[in-house]
């Protein structure tokens, strides 16, 4: 059987969310990079720079994407064992002082 640990729950998100700064700063040359512009109208330059617009935008979305629903999920995470911890602790008050 699992029981729900609002401590632990509380530890994860914050964890989940350490992860997803790291993984963004890692993330840094992707994000900052500019994309290829042709120097001049030969073939080879077009070619370079289609073939970077279809990998360098994907992969600008992708990153921020990854970040958005990491964060999201860790806030959540956090929020819940921050809830649930009060409503326990106000409940062992209760129990307490009756």
């Amino acid at each position: 059987m699992t029981t729900f640990e609002p401590s632990t729950w509380k530890k994860a998100g914050e964890v989940m969310n350490t992860a997803a700064d790291d993984m963004y700063r890692s993330a840094y040359a992707v994000i900052t990079a500019q994309p290829l512009t042709a120097k001049s109208s030969s073939p080879i330059d077009a070619a370079a720079v289609a073939g970077d617009a279809l990998c360098n935008v994907p992969w600008h979305q992708l990153v921020a994407a990854a970040n958005e629903g990491m964060t999201t999920t860790a806030t959540k995470m956090v929020a819940t064992g921050t809830d649930y911890a009060a409503t326990e602790e106000a409940a062992a008050s209760t129990r307490f002082w009756s």
